[in-house]
């Protein structure tokens, strides 16, 4: 083979290589620590046996500032099936408009007086072992995306919180950026999936609100 055939060759392969990349997923090394939730209360590192059925309650605005009620409404469907996809308990979600029927609020914060009896009351109609309470804390649906989140697992027949959680979880802390990338890429990107790129979750406030409920629901005690 010539020398000049052999160089038009290998120059026709690089072509081909450069263009084959293209059409991989860019921007998937992810690099450095996740965020990993610290303010976490558990009354003990294993759920009681007898807790097996969560009603889970309307997220509540932690405050007046704005975003916080949109945020509600965004993150809230998210809690039931995340705690389901954990495999620690049956969920079930309780509207507002239930609540409001059975107690006279539609909303409930662990930080007010509770209606007497709220518990037995929720606990009869849902068959729950316990109740989730949640309240938003912050939102923002625009980059860098963030959501604060304060959620508590109340257990009925005792009225002991078995676990709670507070935190905010702000994309532009790396570490909560990369967890959210790794989130994306064990989770979210399946075959054929669009788009490829994980940064992508950190534009996407449903996708980002899963990461963060879910990253959240694993501080609970296991079983």
């Amino acid at each position: 083979m010539s020398t000049g055939h052999f160089n038009r060759l290998a120059l026709l392969l690089v072509l081909l290589g450069l263009a084959g990349c293209g059409t991989l997923p860019m921007g998937d090394h992810v690099s450095g620590d996740s965020f990993v939730p610290s303010n976490v209360h558990r009354s003990s590192e294993r759920l009681p046996m007898t807790v097996r059925r969560v009603a889970v309650l309307p997220l509540a605005p932690g405050g007046d500032r704005s975003g916080l009620e949109s945020g509600s409404e965004a993150l809230g469907p998210l809690i039931a099936p995340e705690l389901i996809a954990s495999g620690l308990v049956e969920a079930v979600d309780v509207s507002a408009a239930e609540l409001s029927k059975w107690t006279g609020k539609p909303k409930l914060r662990l930080t007010q007086e509770l209606p007497a009896g709220v518990l037995e009351s929720i606990r009869q109609r849902t068959g729950c072992d316990a109740v989730m309470f949640g309240e938003v804390t912050q939102f923002s649906a625009f980059p860098p995306l963030s959501a604060g989140l304060r959620l508590s697992l109340v257990e009925v027949q005792s009225g002991r919180i078995l676990w709670s959680v507070d935190e905010v979880m702000d994309a532009g802390n790396p570490a909560v950026s990369a967890g959210a990338r790794r989130f994306y890429l064990a989770n979210l990107r399946g075959p054929g999936s669009e788009p490829f790129d994980s940064h992508s979750i950190l534009d996407s406030p449903q996708r980002f609100g899963r990461y963060v409920v879910s990253t959240l629901v694993s501080t609970m005690p296991k079983r």
